[in-house]
């Protein structure tokens, strides 16, 4: 598709692939063709002059949920529940080291198979629950039991996984009643219409990504507006990134005029103040995305900004 885009088409840039794309930043750099790719890989613009990279990398979104717990909420104490694949370590991995590096530590930890659904041994290893938590009263007419909520050291539980995961385990966070314990995740949680409908037992759990639907700015809601009308749907984080990227290329080429491939490119690199409806999208002078996450908040069912 990129020969085909840069020789019978001679596009001056080309948006995409998403995900994987090593093979197309290898065409690009054969036929001279920029090239927007929007992966979280890392580096693959690298000694490459033809490639621009968009995508929030696991690292930001991480050091962005570090910055907001730690230097922002005071929170210290924290505990991951992650899956035991290469994804889950790497994410825990790149936790505790921006955790540790803010002051605060990871006390507890606990892995779980990819395809496992039911986190509720996990969940009491880490809270250090035992199969009953009951208290015994002596009373002057005799001895009753209760139930007694169990206290946990850590503040926020970080949990790597998608919203279905996540909304399990949260339910079971909420089953063996440990309270006052924050859920924290990555962008797979930005899912507006899956929260809505079910979202209640996420209550007050915070993620990061780079869109919003319930942004109150005026240009993001007339592009959720317009999209909706052309599509009958409503636009998430990669609609929003590539209609930011086509208008950062469109603005440079009709303001700018640049008279190559290679100066579009440079010129897009140089365009740091560009601010579109998912946050600002600056690049590295190696065309690698230098986007900071935002905090969300899952709130009444809602995901909104958190401003605090």
């Amino acid at each position: 598709m990129v020969a085909e885009l840069a020789d019978r088409e001679k596009a001056i840039l080309i948006l995409g692939p998403l995900g994987e794309g090593t093979e197309a930043a290898r065409l690009a750099r054969e036929k001279k063709v920029p090239i927007l790719v929007f992966t979280q890989q890392e580096g693959i613009s690298r000694d490459n002059a033809y490639i621009l990279r968009d995508y929030l990398t696991i690292r930001a979104q991480i050091q962005a949920l570090a910055d907001y717990a730690v230097t922002r909420k005071g929170l210290r104490r924290f505990a991951m529940l992650y899956p035991g694949d290469n994804g889950g370590r790497e994410a825990a991995r790149l936790f505790r080291e921006e955790i540790t590096r803010r002051g605060g530590r990871v006390i507890r930890e606990r892995t779980y198979g990819r395809r496992q659904s039911d986190f509720t041994d996990e969940i009491r290893s880490l809270a250090g629950v035992k199969e009953a938590y009951r208290r015994e009263i002596v009373e002057p007419e005799g001895t009753i039991e209760i139930a007694v909520s169990p206290t946990v050291d850590f503040e926020a539980i970080f949990f790597p996984d998608s919203l279905g995961p996540a909304m399990l385990a949260a339910s079971q966070l909420a089953d063996l009643q440990l309270q006052g314990v924050r859920m924290m995740g990555l962008s797979s949680w930005n899912q507006t219409a899956r929260v809505r409908t079910g979202g209640s037992v996420m209550e007050g759990a915070v993620f990061t990504d780079m869109f919003c639907q319930n942004e109150p700015s005026r240009t993001v809601q007339d592009f959720i507006e317009r999209y909706y009308a052309a599509t009958g749907r409503e636009p998430g984080s990669l609609e929003a990134m590539a209609y930011d990227g086509m208008t950062l290329a469109v603005r440079t080429i009709v303001n700018e005029k640049p008279g190559s491939r290679e100066e579009l490119r440079r010129m897009m690199i140089a365009n740091r103040d560009f601010r579109g409806v998912s946050g600002k999208l600056p690049f590295a002078p190696d065309g690698e995305s230098r986007r900071v996450a935002m905090i969300l908040k899952i709130t009444q069912g809602q995901i909104v900004p958190v401003r605090e």
